[in-house]
Formats: C-alpha cells, structure tokens, sequence
C-alpha cells in the first residue's frame, strides 16, 4: 500500500508539475499562435488586393488602348481626307468641315478636331472658332514643327480656348509634299472628362483613384480630379521611378496631391508613351485583414482563457485528477475542431468579400458599356446610304465599334435589343472595317447564301461578336493566310450525326441546341488550329492563349453567350495545322403572315433569276 500511495502521489506531483507548465503557456502560446495566424492572414490579403488591383488596371489599359486606337483611326481618315489639298482648298472649306464635324459628333472622347498651317493659324476645324486664332503655342505644334518622326504625338493637358473643356492634344505632322518640309498639325481634342467619367463608372467607391499619364509623369486625366498641383508625377516619386524600370507592376505610394498612402497599380499603353495606373487607399486594402484580426483575436483569447481556468481548476481538483484530465482532453479536441471551423468559415468569408467587390465593379463597368452602345446604334441609324459623306462616316463608326466590341465583351447580362436581320447585310455593311482589321498578307473573303433566310438579334452584338471572331483568326495567322466568312440557312435534326458537321448549309450536329432551322454564320481561317486540351476551354472567361498585352480572353465567352442569349448556339472546329471554324447559329425569323417580305439577298437573287 505505501509503495501504491507513493506511485500515486508522484504521479499527482508530476501531473501537478506538467499543469504549472500548461498555465504558463496557456498565457505566451495564444500570443504564439495569434502573431502566425495574422501574418498568414496578411500576405493573403495582399495576395488578394494585388490581384484586384492587377485585374482592374488591366480593364483601365484596355479601354484606354481602344479609345487610342479610334483616334489613330479617325487621324487616318483625316490625312486620307486631306491628301491633296492645300491650305487655300482647306480654309474655312464647308466641306471639310462638315467631315469634321461628322468625326466628331457622337464620340464622347472627342472635344473638337483642327487643321493648323505652319504658322499656327487655325483653317478649319470641327467647332466654330475665333478669327485668326493662333495654336502655335501648343506644344504639339513646337514638337511637329521640330520633329518630322514624332508620328502620332500625345500632348500635354490644357483648357480649349474655344470649347472651355479640360483636354490634351493628339497631333500628326502635315509635311509638304515637294521638300518634306513642315507644313502644319492634325490635332484631335480628346476630352479629360471622358476618361474620369469612364474610371468613376469602373471604381465608384471612395479612397479609390484612377489616373491617366504620359511616360514623362504628365497627369492627362485623374479622378478624383486634382484640386491642386503637382499635375505631374515625379521623377524621383516610386510611381516616377517604377515605370522606368517595368511597364506594368505594383507599388505602395503616398499620394502627392492628397497625402493618402495606396497600393497602386500601373500599366503602359501599347504601342503609346502613356501609362494608366489605379490606387486603393492603405485602409481599403488592409480592412479585411483588420477585421479577420478582430474575430482571430477574440476566438484565440478566448481560447487562452478558457486554457487557463480549466489547468487551474485542474491543480485544485487533483484528487479527480481522471476526471479533469479527461475534462481537459475533450475540451483541447473541442477547441481544435471550433477553431479549425472559424479558420475556414473566415477563409470563405475572405473570399465572398472579394467575389462580390469583383463583381460590384464589373456591373458598373457594364452599365457605361450599354449607354455607349445605345448612342451609338443612335448615331448609326441616321447616316445616309449613297454619298461620300456616308463612306466617311462609316468609317467613323466602324472605328468606334472596334473599341465597343471589348467593353460589350464584358456585359455579360445585357438585354438584347433584337431585330429582324438580314446577315448578309450585316456582314457586307461591316466588311471593310473587317477588312481593316487585317493585315495585308491575310486574304479575305465572303461566300455569302442567296437564299439566306432572316433571323432576329442585336445588330450591335451580332457585329461585334462578328469582330471578335475575326480578330482571333487574324491572331491565328500570323504569318498570313485565308479568312472567310460564309452564310447558310442550317438545319438541326434530332438525331443528327457528326458527320454533319462537314456540311455547314445543311443540318448540324448541336446536342446542346433545339432541332429546327437556324440561320449560321460562320469565321474560317488557315491559321495553326488548336490542340484538344484547349478546345477544352476556349468559351471560358478570361481564358486565353495570348500574353497578357493582347486582350483579356473573354471574346469567345462574349460570343457563346450572345449566342445563347439569342436562342441560337455555337459550334467550334479545329485541329493544329488545318485552322479553325466557328459558326454562329441563330434562330431564323418567324413570318408573320405570308406576305412577310423576303430578306434582301433572296430579293437580289430572284429579280438576277
């Protein structure tokens, strides 16, 4: 019996020893394990801040390089225009003007267009303006009189004299045909507000800056807008110092016009000496880590507490030293458990919070994208059909859809505004802008059905959905080769084979549509075709192939879900070195009553019969 008490009573000593201990950690490990916690936390946070960052100066450059590209456009016109022409011929000319003006009207980026000789006089341009107005003291005119390898030159900001609109000048050099000699600036106003209307669409909430500059850190737009100065970024400043050394990245700053701390994110226009660049304040990105510090912190302290009652209790109650310790053992498992739960219940929560801020942006990016849509087809629906001016025009417009096509890519919910159509209509009035798109060493062709049947859609979707899929064939032969696009009426059966496949005007193998007659319209190239594992995934968003300076990957997804949306459906055929087919199906109109007139091409074919 004594050697019994004995083993017992070194058994409670040890056990009374191992519980000093365990009451002392239980005050230093909750500090432990709270410090690990939140820096995990932490770089996750960054992780996810970075990527949102990342994702939305993507979305800034993107837009920007679309709307860059509608003025290179609307310069060539101009210098088509123009070519020719002398100063005499092109002062105060209503002709000219009225082609200005029809550049201009309807695109919110453009404030007005001008015609400057070598003096700087002002000879005509798109809004009325002052006799014997002078510009030769913009700086795009010094550059181009300078310089004749300046090409396309972004100008520094300023008020319009005329208009009284913040802007900044892009400019190309006339040069007399005989010497070469400078003979005068192109130059297209582009408005500032444009571009804080647009970022103010993307990142409504507050602490949150968006800015447009050029490589030497002039700021062209901002919004918030500026109240003060400096209106250029530093040299010597991080964001001054990033873009000489990378032309995309992320960087904390502290903000020269405000004193605000942000994580901000920059990337070069291609092609451009501009930069666009988007900030979120020090607060914004570190609130989820705040409070995932505020729900770690009081479930681990709670923890520690109740770690530290049980072990004293345990001491007092040593002669149940069985049942305390199994008290302890069951409350740690408990513990475990509760807290591996609110790990992940905190993880999902983390990662609904950035879902839906995501998805909160991506929406108001979308509703900018409709409106412009909708003044658009405006715009389209009153130019006439026969005469010069509507050549020019036309022009115009096909330049603007080209930076529309990848804003709608992203309305991913819009309503469509249908309407019966005749797509070879469609196709023939938007070829030369597709034509445009391509290179010289790409051959396009139409092979357009006579007895094509109408169908019912959004004009405006149906042409950019057109758009995108030629510019990923035109991306798919880089070396050159042959685009086509074919019409044909199709039909889909029930129990259609896949051999059908191979005969576009007639029936088509498509499980995932309703068998009946449909309307296709397909893109064929002779590019490099893509392997199986890619198909795979080519209608994904953000899917893509391409580096990151050629397009977000959301074209094929925009295009399967117009579609879809338009009670029609998408087949894709490929395979390396024999090109690609995508043919759109969409379903064919419904007449009426019998008189229903027929579409235009069979109208054509008939009165040829």
């Amino acid at each position: 019996m004594p050697e019994a008490v004995e083993s017992n009573l070194k058994g409670i000593r040890r056990l009374i020893a191992w519980l000093r201990g365990l009451l002392a950690a239980s005050a230093v490990l909750p500090l432990i394990v709270m410090a690990l916690v939140a820096w995990q936390n932490y770089r996750q946070v960054m992780e996810d801040a970075n990527r949102v960052v990342q994702r939305t100066v993507d979305i800034l450059a993107e837009h920007a390089l679309k709307v860059f590209e509608t003025e290179e456009l609307i310069l060539d016109r101009i210098e088509s225009r123009l070519a020719g022409l002398g100063w005499d011929e092109i002062d105060r000319s209503a002709e000219i003007t009225a082609f200005l003006r029809g550049l201009e009207a309807g695109r919110g980026q453009v404030v007005s267009i001008w015609l400057i000789d070598s003096d700087g006089y002002v000879r005509n341009a798109s809004v009325p303006w002052q006799p014997a107005l002078n510009g030769a003291d913009r700086d795009y005119v010094a550059v181009h009189r300078e310089r004749a390898d300046a090409g396309t030159f972004v100008g520094s900001a300023y008020t319009g004299r005329t208009t009284g609109v913040p802007s900044f000048g892009l400019s190309r050099r006339r040069s007399r045909p005989a010497d070469g000699g400078f003979d005068g600036v192109i130059a297209i106003s582009v408005s500032a507000g444009y571009f804080q209307s647009f970022f103010r669409s993307v990142i409504p909430e507050p602490d949150h800056v968006a800015i447009l500059f050029r490589a030497d850190g002039q700021i062209l737009a901002r919004d918030p807008p500026a109240t003060a100065s400096p209106v250029q970024i530093a040299p010597s400043a991080p964001l001054g110092r990033a873009i000489r050394d990378a032309e995309t990245g992320v960087l904390w700053q502290v903000s020269p016009v405000d004193g605000v701390e942000r994580l901000v994110g920059y990337r070069r226009i291609a092609g451009h000496p501009l930069y666009v660049a988007f900030g979120m304040a020090a607060p914004v990105v570190l609130a989820p880590w705040h409070q995932a510090l505020l729900v770690y912190g009081a479930g681990i302290g709670a923890a520690g507490i109740v770690l530290f009652f049980v072990t004293l209790l345990a001491l007092r109650h040593t002669r149940r030293e069985a049942l305390a310790l199994h008290r302890l053992l069951g409350e740690m498992r408990r513990r475990a458990e509760t807290e591996a739960a609110l790990r992940q219940a905190q993880k999902m929560e983390a990662v609904g919070q950035l879902t839906g801020g995501l998805a909160h942006d991506f929406n108001n990016f979308l509703t900018v994208i409709a409106g412009s849509l909708e003044r658009l087809d405006g715009i389209c629906a009153d130019v006439p059909k026969a005469t010069r001016p509507l050549s020019h025009a036309l022009q115009g417009v096909e330049g603007a859809a080209h930076v529309v096509r990848q804003l709608l890519a992203f309305s991913r919910r819009q309503q469509p505004q249908r309407e019966t159509l005749d797509l070879n209509e469609v196709v023939r009035g938007i070829a030369d802008l597709l034509q445009q798109a391509l290179p010289s060493h790409v051959e396009f062709q139409l092979d357009l059905s006579d007895d094509l049947l109408r169908t019912v859609a959004d004009r405006n979707q149906l042409e950019t959905a057109l758009l995108n899929l030629v510019v990923n064939a035109r991306d798919a032969m880089p070396e050159g080769g042959r685009l086509t696009i074919v019409t044909r009426n199709c039909t889909v059966a029930a129990d259609a084979a896949a051999g059908n496949r191979d005969a576009p005007d007639k029936a088509v193998a498509a499980a995932d549509l309703a068998p009946g007659d449909y309307v296709g319209l397909a893109v064929t190239d002779t590019g490099h075709g893509m392997l199986p594992e890619v198909l795979q995934h080519v209608f994904e968003p953000f899917f893509t192939t391409k580096g990151p300076e050629h397009g977000t990957g959301l074209g094929l997804s925009m295009v399967d879900d117009f579609a879809r949306r338009s009670g029609g459906g998408l087949t894709i055929r490929s395979a390396p070195g024999r090109g690609t087919t995508i043919r759109i199906l969409l379903p064919r109109e419904v007449a009426s009553s019998a008189s229903a007139e027929p579409p235009a091409s069979m109208r054509k074919a008939a009165s040829a019969r």
